[in-house]
């Protein structure tokens, strides 16, 4: 049975996104009514969607890793760049890693630590919360794309030498 995605012909990459931007913001207005500041927002949307920028790690990674014909031609072809990045895929297959170094849940307590620091020094209380953006977007990455219950913990990949293998 195909989902709704696959139905109207989006790709799994756009659905997972749109997903994460829906589930930031709606975390960001939540807390922004709750504490009535719209710092909540932003940092809703910087942990819960933004985060995903750390593909760009394993997009690089891959690219420099091409034939010196491909990166000479293509280093300043930013529609080149862009269609490529939008098939993580290819670049992870290709490489056989996966390093995304902003997704771990490790990373979950020292979000909340230094958002609560954060918070204090710009007088915003409540700050550390919007960590929950980025709680809820580790939790739709570990349900919809890892191969395995360690895969989102940056350790597991790190001592793995995040090898797709130890992903999967």
């Amino acid at each position: 049975m195909k989902n709704v995605g696959q139905v109207l012909g989006l790709n799994k990459l756009l659905i997972d996104e749109v997903v994460h931007l829906s589930f930031a913001l709606l975390t960001g207005f939540i807390l922004l009514a709750i504490f009535s500041s719209p710092y909540f927002v932003i940092f809703s949307l910087l942990l819960g969607f933004f985060i995903d920028a750390d593909h760009l790690v394993d997009y690089f990674y891959s690219f420099f890793r091409s034939s010196p014909e491909i990166i000479k031609e293509n280093w300043l072809k930013p529609l080149f760049h862009i269609r490529n990045f939008f098939d993580p895929y290819s670049y992870v297959r290709k490489n056989q890693k996966v390093i995304v170094p902003l997704h771990g849940w490790e990373l979950v307590p020292i979000f909340w630590l230094l958002l609560r620091f954060l918070g204090r020094k710009l007088g915003v209380s409540g700050l550390e919360w919007t960590s929950l953006a980025y709680l809820i977007h580790l939790s739709w990455d570990q349900f919809v794309c890892a191969g395995n219950n360690y895969s989102y913990f940056l350790v597991h990949r790190l001592l793995n030498r995040f090898s797709y293998d130890a992903y999967r």
